[in-house]
């Protein structure tokens, strides 16, 4: 076959590593022509010569014909040897899958048992290039590992068993359907699912209706008035039922990210809040009922059903709905009745499920919630707080059960390194501890853009998302082959040891969350075939020995889990093996030798102790852990100390150098423990010292406290908003100090009335809300000790409003109105983020523009009037204007232009007094038919009689532009600027050019070429953001709505220092030998129009042209106000 392996060879597929070791002794099976079909992984099957775990081949061919990209490819006809006898791969696996007689029953671990584990192992978790392959190896087989030496020691205890770990998965948003079913072809996609199934991927959360991340425009199934979910139809269903098919034992939770906009504030579905009532609580609890019993109705199997993704936002940018917790108790206690009397075709009644938002924001929603008893369940994400923030309600509410259900990883900062260790520490083994049952990251895939996203299918559409990795895995749009994303890996290894059947259990426990500084683990116990699931994260930057041991067998193995990786041990009945006396001594000695212990002593200081380490007898360590805390049996790593040879070492162990930030460090009067051990060359930490204690005691007199300060975590809030307020002595208390604090009665609330600072200690601290009124606050404190309070001073701003309502200004064009929105007076004391502008009162807002500007509404009809209002969005809500009404009319035809010839043009005297570049930004506009784009000299199309000679306008503290024709084969168009300051701008005229920007000889066209002078970016007339220090060009179809084609940094100094003459004029137009036509000319300071003369509607012949700001020009020789033709 091919990739076939012998003993001790390794097949290299598509980056992934796959060792398979033969077995011995297993005999191999034979077809017995029983119909009944048993788990055959544990059976054995000869391969090229060896037997082979049918679980390792079929786990070689999946991950190596997937994970490599190949299209498909078909290896069942491959030749293996059966029975003495060739045959091929699919007859050999499938007389591999019946029944095996003794097999039918899995066999048992029992006392004494020696077995045959297997190990996956991810390393470089601190490398920006993550390693791209689950490498797999087969450690030692155990015995007995009494006498050997290892830095940890873990034990799995099978009698100890939690809650199910049912494994990881993501989110199948409509984007991640559609990239399945549309990118990848059947084949692709059963290999793509078969590969999750083996990975353990069977936790799924599907979006009910739009979310960010959808290929569709936003929508709910109740929009129309009546359930429709035929958009789900069109991937999201047919992906699930084909992904059923591969996997059944798929787990499914729902989420809704907004209630038709019929239940909001805002009427829309993007932004706002839910109008909150009980009747619409019924309301909305229905549809979410309804919804899960169409779903069971397909087979598909929901068990968990939210309220609302992230209840606490309501900004713009995509469906979200603001909810208060009385709605979400209110709307969950409705539709727990509702499901517990509904009828679902495939007997799963799906969990009301609390939060669904990071562990921060999730203690507002899970009080109200949980107290109702309608909750089933409560979801997590991690983009704020930590599972510390939570552990209180998982406590208190075992029987509900913890679903981890979003986290997208970062392609920028915080780094890689920073990412891996909060979702390893934080969100999925300490989430175990705390009882998740399922591990979710955000988009299962997406393609290579990150899209679809945000309402289209187009490749880039999940440009917004740049900055993110946005999927576990992502599919080439073209080719379908699918590339993992560094999350993946870890839950990939996490999913090994998860299943239907399986219970986190007993395993001894050493580091914990993102800043563990120790062995990290996690146990899982499968309750019918017995297989052990032990996952190991080393966090730290040294290799560790560690003996995994099994509490039923009573025997181990040795392991070093590499610095910076993660490994994932399997074991189980089928994995049992004969014992020899030695099998295991061999193994022992191929690791690093481990150096004894060093010797230890301790001497107490003032809030410190000194340790002295001293290597032992004929050992060189090149650096020593040592290791702290309150009792013997819980200590940590303080700090890695570099060895001095064999000399004695000493360390000053204090509050700083401990190492640990969740403790009050060393302080007097608390005993500490200490212990310490060797590291040799190879980074294999040793043996640890027998722990030593020791009590620091303050030395000299006893200073006694004096006075205590105020500390505040923020200085500033809003109305009802907190702060920390921490009180903090000068010294140690010698006796217990009390503090009554005081807000000077201001109206606000402490979480606690008094106050007290224990003997020894320094701080105390609690919690402050600001009262209703705006202002300053002195918060301070009064004790019974005769200490100098302190003070703090705290401002308190007034809760937001809604924003005032925007200006709008209508423009009406062909087929189209220009509107443009200015901001309102007011913020309503919280940020803008965004204007909508809705046409003809439509429910769903037209675009939302980021910052005031214009936007053009096209594709309306000429002569039918059209309602455009326009809204201001912050953190509050939205307000609009009062709808105005236009109408859009057909351009009309050009009855004239303005032709000229070399040297020639028209100019108005008085224009040039009134350039102004305070604002600066200056821009000319320009519509017009060149007769050719490579003149022979420079053309000087807007701007003086000569484009050089600009020092007399600086002399005369005048500013002056010029939008010049250069010499070349591409046409260079550039704008060159002086201003009163005397300072000269221009550009570099490469990339620039008429051909650049699209522009060809005797073709109309819209040139819109701008710099800007200031440190900050401008918005212009026509609501283009021309960015800070920058020459611009922009072009346009119709003069109305620009497309920005070229930028660059401006250049000074470049301008000649020569002199003109008098009159200090403005002119436009000057042609080459065949002529020029000038349709429009323009030319603006910031939004300020300095002049705009339209030649299209003059009279032919005309010696004068006044154009829209009174400037009259002035035909010289050569210019011609001519028909239009």
């Amino acid at each position: 076959m091919s990739g076939t392996t012998t003993s001790g060879s390794t097949v290299m597929s598509g980056g992934i590593l796959v060792n398979i070791t033969p077995v011995t002794g297993g005999g191999e099976l034979e077809a017995n022509g029983s119909a009944a079909l048993v788990d055959a992984s544990g059976h054995t099957v000869a391969v090229g010569g060896q037997d082979y775990r049918v679980g390792d081949v079929l786990d070689a061919l999946v991950d190596g014909a997937f994970v490599s990209g190949s299209s498909g490819t078909d290896i069942s006809g491959q030749p293996v040897l059966f029975n003495g006898a060739t045959t091929t791969v699919s007859k050999a696996l499938a007389a591999a899958a019946e029944s095996g007689g003794s097999d039918v029953t899995p066999t048992v671990l029992a006392a004494g048992n020696s077995f045959q584990p297997r190990s996956i192992i991810s390393t470089a978790l601190n490398s920006s290039n993550y390693q791209t392959a689950l490498l797999r190896q087969s450690p030692p087989a155990s015995g007995d590992v009494s006498a050997a030496t290892a830095t940890h020691i873990v034990t799995i205890d099978p009698s100890t068993l939690k809650q199910n770990f049912y494994g990881p998965g993501g989110a199948l948003t409509g984007g991640a359907a559609y990239a399945i079913m549309n990118y990848m072809t059947r084949d692709q996609r059963h290999q793509f699912f078969t590969m999750l199934k083996n990975d353990g991927f069977r936790s799924i959360r599907i979006a009910i209706g739009g979310n960010d991340f959808d290929y569709r425009p936003y929508w709910t199934p109740w929009d129309s008035g009546v359930f429709d979910v035929s958009s789900d139809f069109q991937d999201v269903i047919p992906c699930l039922l084909e992904w059923l098919a591969v996997d059944p034992s798929l787990r499914c939770m729902a989420t809704p990210w907004s209630p038709p906009a019929s239940l909001k504030d805002s009427g829309v579905l993007k932004g706002g809040s839910f109008i909150s009532s009980a009747a619409n609580y019924q309301t909305y609890a229905a549809m979410l009922c309804q919804w899960c019993v169409f779903y069971a109705s397909l087979g598909i199997p929901v068990y968990y059903v939210g309220i609302g993704n992230e209840p606490q936002q309501k900004t713009a940018e995509y469906p979200k709905c603001g909810m208060s917790t009385a709605d979400t108790a209110g709307i969950g206690a409705a539709l727990e009745a509702l499901l517990a009397k509904a009828t679902f075709a495939n007997g799963i009644t799906p969990k009301v499920t609390s939060s669904d938002t990071s562990w921060g924001s999730a203690r507002t929603w899970l009080p109200g919630d949980l107290a109702t008893g309608a909750f089933g369940a409560m979801a997590f994400h991690w983009y704020n707080g930590n599972p510390g923030n939570i552990s209180s309600y998982t406590t208190q509410y075992p029987n509900v059960d913890v679903l981890c259900s979003e986290a997208m990883l970062m392609s920028g900062s915080p780094g890689l390194q920073t990412q891996i260790t909060q979702l390893i520490g934080d969100y999925c083994t300490w989430m175990m501890s705390l009882g998740a049952k399922a591990i979710m990251m955000w988009n299962i895939i997406l393609d290579q853009t990150n899209s679809p996203a945000n309402g289209n299918t187009g490749v880039n559409d999940g440009g917004n998302w740049s900055g993110w990795y946005g999927a576990s895995l992502h599919v080439n749009n073209t080719t379908g082959v699918v590339t993992p994303s560094a999350d993946y890996y870890v839950m990939a290894h996490l999913g090994r040891m998860s299943g239907p059947n399986r219970k986190i259990c007993g395993f001894t426990a050493f580091g914990q969350g993102k800043g563990a500084t120790d062995l990290v683990v996690q146990a899982t116990y499968d309750t019918v075939t017995g297989e052990r699931g032990v996952f190991l994260w080393n966090p730290t930057s040294l290799d560790m020995r560690v003996i995994i041991k099994d509490a039923v067998t009573g025997n181990g193995y040795p392991v070093i889990v590499q610095a910076n990786s993660i490994r994932t041990e399997l074991y189980s009945g089928a994995d049992i093996v004969s014992a020899s006396s030695n099998f295991l001594a061999a193994a022992l000695s191929d690791l690093p030798a481990a150096l004894a212990a060093p010797g230890l002593t301790l001497t107490a200081g003032d809030s410190q102790l000194a340790v002295g380490i001293t290597p032992a007898s004929g050992t060189t360590p090149q650096a020593y852990a040592v290791y702290w805390g309150y009792s013997a049996t819980a200590l940590q790593r303080a700090a890695i100390v570099t060895a001095n040879g064999t000399n004695v070492v000493n360390f000053t162990l204090n509050t700083a150098s401990c190492g640990r930030s969740d403790t009050n460090g060393i302080v007097n009067g608390t005993p500490v423990y200490v212990t310490v051990s060797a590291i040799n060359a190879q980074n294999v930490e040793g043996a640890q010292s027998a722990s030593q204690s020791a009590t620091p005691v303050a030395g000299g007199t006893t200073t006694n406290p004096t006075k205590y300060s105020v500390g505040l975590s923020s200085s500033s809030v809003v109305s009802g908003g907190t702060t920390t307020v921490t009180f903090t002595l000068d010294a140690a208390a010698t006796s217990a100090v009390t503090i009554t604090p005081s807000d000077k009665s201001a109206g606000g609330t402490w979480d606690n009335g008094t106050l007290t600072i224990a003997v020894g200690s320094t701080s105390t601290s609690t919690t402050y809300t600001a009262g209703s009124t705006a202002g300053t606050v002195t918060l301070t404190g009064t004790n019974t000790s005769s200490l100098t309070a302190g003070t703090a001073t705290l401002t308190v701003s007034a809760q937001a409003t809604a924003p005032g309502a925007p200006t709008l200004t209508l423009k009406a064009g062909d087929s189209q109105i220009a509107a443009t929105v200015a901001a309102p007076a007011s913020n309503g004391g919280s940020a803008i983020t965004g204007y909508p502008i809705v046409v003809n009162d439509a429910t769903t807002p037209v675009t939302t523009l980021t910052a005031p500007g214009t936007y053009t509404i096209t594709g309306l009809t000429n002569g039918t009037s059209a309602t455009v209002k326009a809204g201001a969005t912050n953190s509050v809500g939205t307000t609009y204007s009062a709808d105005q009404s236009a109408t859009p009319v057909a351009a009309p035809a050009a009855t004239s232009l303005l032709q000229t010839y070399m040297t020639s043009g028209v100019s108005a005297p008085s224009v040039a007094s009134k350039i102004d570049l305070s604002s600066g930004l200056v821009e000319m506009m320009l519509h017009a038919n060149l007769s050719t784009i490579s003149p022979s000299g420079n053309v000087t199309l807007i701007g003086c009689t000569d484009a050089y000679k600009v020092t007399a306008m600086q002399t005369a503290s005048k500013s002056l532009c010029a939008l010049v024709l250069g010499t070349g084969t591409t046409g260079p168009l550039g704008l060159v600027v002086s201003d009163g300051s005397k300072t000269n701008y221009t550009w570099p005229a490469s990339g620039f050019g008429c051909t650049d920007l699209g522009i060809a000889a005797g073709a109309d066209f819209y040139l819109l070429s701008a710099i800007n002078t200031s440190s900050a970016a401008v918005t212009d007339k026509f609501g283009n953001s021309v960015p800070a220090k920058s020459w611009t060009a922009y072009t346009s179809t119709d003069g109305v709505t620009w497309t920005q084609k070229a930028t660059t940094a401006i250049t000074t100094g470049l301008i000649s220092a020569a002199s003109i003459s008098a009159p200090y004029c403005v002119g436009i137009g000057n042609g080459i030998t065949n002529p020029n036509k000038y349709y429009q000319a323009a030319m603006y300071c910031g939004t300020t129009e300095v002049f705009n003369v339209d030649f299209t509607d003059q009279t032919v012949g005309a010696a004068t042209v006044t154009d829209a700001e009174s400037n009259v020009w002035t035909m010289n020789t050569g210019s011609t106000i001519v028909a239009a033709s």
